[in-house]
C-alpha cells in the first residue's frame, strides 16, 4: 500500500514511534491541534482559572498560527513569560516538536487547511 503524504495524530509517543516504523520518513507526521488544546485544558484550565486560561489559549493560538520561525520564537518567549506555569510542560512535551504543530514550521506542507484528525475538529481549532 501507499503511505500517506501527511498524517495527523495526537501527540502520543507510542503513535509517534509507530508512524515512523510503519510509514517511514516519507510521511509528514503532524500533531492534531484539537488534541493539543484538550491536553492543555486538562493540564492548565483549572490551575489558571477561567479568565486567565482563556487569555492563555488565545495567546497560544496566536503563537501557533504565526509564520516565520523568529516571529514564532518571539511569541513563544512572551507566552512563557506571561504564563510561567506552562514552561515545564512545554519543555517536556511541545518545545522539541514545534515542527509538528506550529504553522511557522509547516509552511511548505500542504494540508488543505486541516489542523486536526477530524474535519469538525479542524473547523473548531
Amino acid at each position: 500500500g501507499l503511505a500517506p503524504g501527511v498524517l495527523f495524530t495526537d501527540a502520543d509517543p507510542a503513535v509517534n514511534a509507530a508512524v515512523i516504523t510503519i510509514f517511514g520518513e516519507g510521511t509528514i507526521h503532524l500533531w492534531c491541534i484539537w488534541h493539543i488544546l484538550m491536553n492543555l485544558d486538562k493540564k492548565f484550565a483549572q490551575q489558571m482559572g477561567k479568565t486567565k486560561y482563556e487569555a492563555f489559549k488565545k495567546a497560544f493560538r496566536e503563537c501557533r498560527n504565526v509564520f516565520g520561525s523568529s516571529t514564532f520564537e518571539a511569541h513563544m518567549t512572551k507566552l512563557k513569560a506571561d504564563y510561567p506555569e506552562i514552561v515545564t510542560y512545554f519543555k517536556n512535551h511541545l518545545d522539541m516538536h514545534c515542527e509538528k504543530w506550529a504553522a511557522a514550521f509547516r509552511q511548505k506542507v500542504f494540508t488543505a487547511g486541516i489542523n486536526s484528525t477530524q474535519r469538525g475538529e479542524s473547523m473548531n481549532a
